[in-house]
């Protein structure tokens, strides 16, 4: 389906001159937004496997390098504490992300669902 949104309003009283008003083609793909519901279950269940990777990561290594200096021995241990901290909050963030995606294919799926069979009730009858 093609239509055309308006891009810019034209000027009004007072306000600074804003570019002339012109059309802006816009078209809709017959999956909705553009997504297939296979998409949105293979990404959710990619982000929330992604997140198990990322919070494997083993930072250990680090604190436990034998160092010469004290000084690198303390830059190695804190690196190790903000690397555990920020893939934590990474694989968190993921997986929430991909529980969320999930539940918007669940609720967009049984949306359509609904909506077609108020259609079909009212051709049957």
């Amino acid at each position: 389906m093609r239509g055309t949104v308006a891009a810019a309003e034209g000027e009004g009283a007072g306000e600074p001159r804003r570019p002339a008003l012109r059309r802006i083609p816009v078209t809709s793909s017959p999956a909705g937004f553009g997504l297939r519901p296979d998409q949105i279950a293979r990404t959710a269940a990619t982000w929330r496997a992604q997140s198990d990777v990322i919070r494997s990561i083993d930072v250990a290594a680090l604190e436990h390098v034998p160092c010469p200096s004290s000084r690198v021995a303390s830059a190695l241990r804190a690196a190790a504490a903000a690397t555990r901290t920020t893939t934590a909050a990474v694989a968190d963030r993921l997986e929430s992300m991909g529980v969320l995606l999930h539940r918007l294919g669940v609720d967009a799926d049984l949306d359509d669902r609904s909506a077609a069979e108020a259609f079909t009730d009212g051709v049957r009858r």
